[in-house]
């Protein structure tokens, strides 16, 4: 969180916030990817389902000519939507007692995978002439961590972690690539190339973490 602009619940209902007093909206930037963590708190003993209304934006980092990509960090979903319909998908969300929901949200790049979530993100190149996108990634050394990735305009041909084939799944919507890395001392290569030969990756929907009883 040192690399983040915060608006910090308390100082952000001005300019997003949810309809019952008791849900709290938090928004962090990265200042390095312009990517955005939103964390949206239930602060009372019982589930609610509450909508978020941001009023302004720009004001917590975003730029309204852009399109973002949204992950579900807890559902392990993705969207995509224009500044303009940024409201819709924070429509009657289910919150639960004394608990929180997880929105990350990256600025779209339409023309290649981008990665999305799983281990700290170190560096991130798009070689146009070999069609690969090459990701540094980190974590704890023997953390094993769930990857996801948005596929891109075209087909997979390869998904390698340190240059050896690497287990991944494609969602059933196509709106993810998902898969499990494990991580040492050194940070992890992970590498998706594009065709024209294609990969076979089985179709699965990624596990929705239980963080919360039903």
């Amino acid at each position: 969180m040192h690399e983040s602009t915060p608006h910090i619940f308390a100082e952000s209902k001005a300019i997003i916030s949810g309809a019952n007093p008791a849900t709290a909206v938090t928004t962090y930037q990265n200042r390095t990817w312009g990517d955005h963590l939103l964390v949206i708190g239930n602060a009372s003993d019982a589930p609610i389902t509450d909508s978020i209304s941001s009023r302004r934006p720009q004001d917590w980092g975003i730029d309204p000519a852009q399109e973002y990509g949204l992950f579900d960090v807890v559902e392990r979903t993705y969207q995509r939507e224009s500044e303009a319909k940024l409201d819709g998908p924070f429509t009657q969300l289910k919150l639960p007692a004394n608990g929180l929901r997880l929105i990350y949200m990256r600025p779209v790049t339409k023309d290649r995978p981008q990665h999305l979530w799983g281990g700290k993100r170190l560096e991130e190149t798009w070689n146009p002439a070999a069609n690969r996108l090459s990701l540094r990634l980190s974590a704890p050394a023997g953390v094993t961590d769930s990857v996801f990735l948005t596929p891109g305009p075209q087909p997979v041909a390869a998904i390698t972690v340190n240059g050896k084939p690497a287990k991944f799944a494609r969602s059933t919507d196509g709106q993810l690539l998902h898969g499990e890395v494990s991580f040492g001392r050194e940070p992890v290569l992970l590498e998706v190339e594009l065709g024209p030969e294609v990969q076979s990756l089985p179709v699965e929907d990624p596990v929705r973490q239980a963080l919360y009883p039903e």
